[in-house]
C-alpha cells in the first residue's frame, strides 16, 4: 500500500510560511481640552444685577446712542456734571473748578444745545414731551452715577475737561458728538465685563436650579 501522496502533503504543508504576525500601532489618546480660566466677577459687582445684555451687534445699550450734536452736547454736560458731584479723590478740586468754568464759558452755547433738544423731544412727544424729557434725563443721570465705573468714568471726564478749555463755543456740539464715547467706555466696558461672568455662570447656575416637578394629574380636564 502506497502513502506517498499523504506523506508529501504533509511536506508541502511543513513548507508553508506563515507571516510574522503585524503589529498595528495604537493612536495616541487625544489630549484633554483644557479647562478655561474661570471668568472673575468684575470690581465693584455683584451677583444679580441688573446689567443690560449685548444687542444684535454686540454693543451694549446706553443713553447715549443715537444722538444729534445738542442732544450729545447736552448728554456730556450731564455726565460731567455727575463727575463734578461724584469724582472725589486728588483730581477732585481740578474737576470742579473746570466744570464750573465750562459751565460759565459757555452758558449760551449749552442754553442752545439744550433749547434745541428740547425741540426734539416736542416734535416727538408733543403733549407728553416734558414728561418724557424728565424721564429720559433721569436715567441719564443713574446711569453716570452707577459706581462700579466710577474710576474709569472720573479719569475720563477729568481729560474731556481738561479738552474742552480750548474747544470754541461754536465747535462744542461736534466735539461732543464725537467725544461723548470716551464718557461711555468705562460704562460699556464693566457691562461687557460683567455679561462675561454672567454668560460662564448661567450654565452653573441652571444645573443648580431646584427642578420642580408637577403632577400630570393636575392638568388633566373634568
Amino acid at each position: 500500500m502506497r502513502r506517498y501522496p499523504i506523506l508529501l502533503a504533509c511536506c508541502l504543508t511543513a513548507c508553508v510560511v506563515r507571516p510574522a504576525p503585524v503589529e498595528v500601532a495604537q493612536a495616541p489618546s487625544p489630549a484633554p481640552s483644557p479647562t478655561p480660566a474661570p471668568v472673575p466677577l468684575p470690581p465693584g459687582a455683584s451677583p444679580g444685577m441688573n446689567v443690560p445684555f449685548p444687542l444684535v451687534d454686540g454693543s451694549f445699550p446706553t443713553p447715549n446712542r443715537n444722538l444729534s450734536p445738542a442732544g450729545a452736547l447736552w448728554h456730556l454736560r450731564g455726565g460731567l456734571n455727575v463727575a463734578a458731584l461724584a469724582c472725589r479723590g486728588p483730581g477732585e478740586t481740578a474737576t470742579i473748578a473746570r466744570y464750573n468754568v465750562l459751565l460759565a464759558s459757555q452758558k449760551a452755547a449749552l442754553a442752545q444745545a439744550q433749547k434745541a433738544y428740547e425741540a426734539e423731544y416736542r416734535a416727538a412727544a408733543r403733549a407728553e414731551w416734558q414728561a418724557r424729557w424728565d424721564s429720559a434725563m433721569t436715567r441719564l443721570y443713574n446711569y453716570f452715577s452707577q459706581s462700579p465705573p466710577r474710576e474709569g468714568f472720573c479719569a475720563a471726564s477729568e481729560a474731556l475737561l481738561v479738552e474742552l478749555e480750548a474747544v470754541p463755543a461754536e465747535e462744542l456740539p461736534a466735539f461732543a458728538h464725537a467725544r461723548l464715547a470716551d464718557l461711555d467706555r468705562p460704562f460699556t466696558g464693566f457691562y461687557a465685563a460683567y455679561h462675561a461672568w454672567r454668560t460662564q455662570s448661567l450654565p452653573v447656575a441652571l444645573a443648580r436650579a431646584p427642578r420642580i416637578e408637577v403632577d400630570p394629574k393636575v392638568l388633566r380636564l373634568p
